[in-house]
């Protein structure tokens, strides 16, 4: 038990933990839509073409992937906190210099070091509760999630409104205030444990033997069923996500009739469903654990059964079928929450975090093109439709897995420093 005279330190780290978690989540998803809507007085700038186009749509999730897998490597390397310091410091030099990009090459390398920080910043959310917030793991990821959900939804709202007003730099460039102001808590709080005393800081991070914790947790996560699992799940949740971001129009206007204003409509609506699960699952499946099988079922057989209406009667129920696509977001926050429920310690979590958020966008990067050469080769929805159908089985066998398993590094609780290492 702490003693009274340690209570509003650890109060006043908690709150500086909790601000910055909350404002990273909101920090980490504008580079993505602030500048999609811009691709037209950027033009008149300088030349961006359809491969272009082509090439940012792809960017996040691919740097989301490979920046996860080198987050493995960091942690043996560096605090959680410094981490943290380091990814939200590339976020913001790469959208400060995609706002003076004199060219599109330019554009392309200050997009993928603005990714890059997105990538390893996503591996930290989950650890970063753990730490802090051990005993509030579902509010938290909660949180957090909502967070990400909400702004993701901010920047194509008032990209182009700032645009018009005071330029296309301007507007690209001002996200970059939000993630330095993010940065101010964790700079604060690594600050702190650099000034911990000699003994408590060998007890809380032994440097030697957490590196060689995390290497060993490193090449565990590989041969981890559970791993693996998550990766999968994680993978096909994407799938769909992304997906439908990048066709939900196309796939309403084509399949229901709907017209473009429609269709944009609707797209907002989707994204709401994500604002939705990302508030009510990780409490749900943190209180009640027999609950996650039951949350993965809706999660992958809803939307399979959302496809399968937009094929065969989408017109008169579509705002359904929809709705039962929506149900995919479900697993989106399961897993960020299971991350931390399928792991023992802060670096655990980091490890767990980073492979399955590597892997799975990794997995799930290339959907949205994929979907393109189908309907180029087809000339019809169906193929692409049962290329999101086929993620059901996906999402319900790992599901089970995930369900059923425990701590995916107990095997390797031997190699580890401690059990409880805070990491």
């Amino acid at each position: 038990m702490r003693s009274e005279s340690a209570a509003p330190a650890f109060l006043k780290e908690s709150g500086l933990a909790g601000v910055g978690i909350l404002l990273i989540a909101v920090s980490i998803r504008n580079a993505v839509g602030a500048l999609s809507p811009l691709f037209d007085q950027i033009d008149a700038d300088i030349a961006v073409n359809s491969v272009a186009i082509g090439l940012l749509g792809t960017l996040p999730t691919l740097c989301f992937g490979v920046f996860g897998l080198v987050a493995l490597r960091l942690r043996a390397a560096a605090p959680l906190e410094l981490m943290i310091v380091g990814s939200l410091g590339a976020l913001v030099v790469g959208q400060v210099l995609r706002a003076v990009a004199g060219d599109i090459v330019s554009l392309l390398a200050a997009s993928a070091l603005a990714f890059a920080g997105m990538g390893v910043a996503n591996v930290t959310l989950p650890p970063a509760v753990k730490r802090y917030f051990p005993a509030s793991i579902g509010l938290m990821t909660s949180l957090f999630a909502t967070g990400m959900a909400v702004f993701a939804f901010i920047p194509p709202l008032v990209a182009v409104p700032l645009a018009e007003l005071a330029g296309w730099r301007i507007s690209v460039g001002s996200w970059a205030l939000l993630a330095a102001i993010a940065a101010v808590p964790w700079l604060v709080l690594w600050a702190r444990r650099k000034r911990l005393p000699s003994a408590e800081l060998a007890r809380q991070s032994d440097r030697s033997s957490l590196a060689a914790g995390s290497r060993a947790l490193g090449r565990m996560v590989w041969r981890s069923h559970t791993a693996w699992a998550l990766a999968l799940l994680f993978a096909a949740t994407s799938v769909n996500i992304f997906g439908m971001f990048a066709w939900l129009p196309e796939l309403l206007i084509a399949q229901a009739e709907v017209d473009p204003a429609a269709a944009g409509a609707l797209l907002g609506l989707y994204g709401a469903f994500g604002a939705v699960a990302s508030l009510t699952v990780p409490p749900i499946a943190a209180r009640h654990p027999g609950f996650v099988m039951p949350l993965v079922i809706v999660g992958a057989l809803g939307p399979a059964l959302g496809y399968c209406g937009m094929l065969i009667a989408p017109v008169p129920g579509v705002l359904l079928w929809l709705t039962l696509i929506g149900f995919g977001w479900v697993t989106f926050p399961l897993v960020l929450f299971l991350v931390n429920a399928r792991s023992h310690t802060t670096s655990g979590s980091i490890v767990l975090s980073g492979f399955t958020q590597g892997v799975g966008y990794l997995l799930s990067a290339g959907v949205p093109v994929l979907v393109g050469v189908l309907l180029a080769a087809t000339g019809a929805w169906t193929a692409p439709i049962l290329l999101f159908v086929a993620m059901a089985p996906i999402a319900l066998v790992t599901g089970i897995i995930v369900a059923r398993s425990g701590p995916f590094e107990s095997a390797a609780d031997g190699l580890l420093p401690s059990q409880h290492e805070a990491g």
